[in-house]
């Protein structure tokens, strides 16, 4: 779906069983950050990325942050609201030791936040001939 279709947004998540926000460097706020966007049609993706686990928490729908990257956060208010998202979320996934320590600082000893391998090293490699 678009990202900035919030109606489809709110229709998915009310339809589906799980809510996955990922993979990839996700979580920084590089383009356009709206706060005050959050959960309205916008075109902030940060205020989108960030918004879905709030939307799913309260639709009551579980939420699995997988194996993404964080960083360069251009405010204060952009990463808090990255660990708004991360705090709503059943399990986050995050590729490096540094977007762990960057998006919860504390490092709880609970391992809700786990360091995991880039989804993309378990790809097969595409077969070059083919390609040609």
């Amino acid at each position: 779906m678009p990202w900035t279709d919030w109606r489809r947004a709110v229709q998915s998540v009310q339809h589906c069983d799980l809510l996955i926000v990922g993979g990839g460097g996700l979580f920084n706020s590089y383009l356009n950050y709206g706060p005050e966007d959050l959960l309205v049609q916008s075109t902030s993706f940060g205020s989108f990325i960030f918004g879905l686990p709030v939307l799913a928490h309260m639709l009551g729908k579980p939420v699995y942050i997988c194996a993404i990257g964080a960083g360069q956060f251009n405010s204060a208010e952009a990463l808090r609201h990255a660990r708004m998202a991360v705090k709503l979320a059943t399990v986050c996934t995050v590729r490096d030791l540094a977007s762990k320590r960057l998006l919860d600082p504390a490092t709880p000893a609970d391992g809700r936040i786990r360091v995991t391998a880039d989804a993309a090293f378990r790809l097969e490699n595409a077969d070059v001939e083919a390609l040609v």
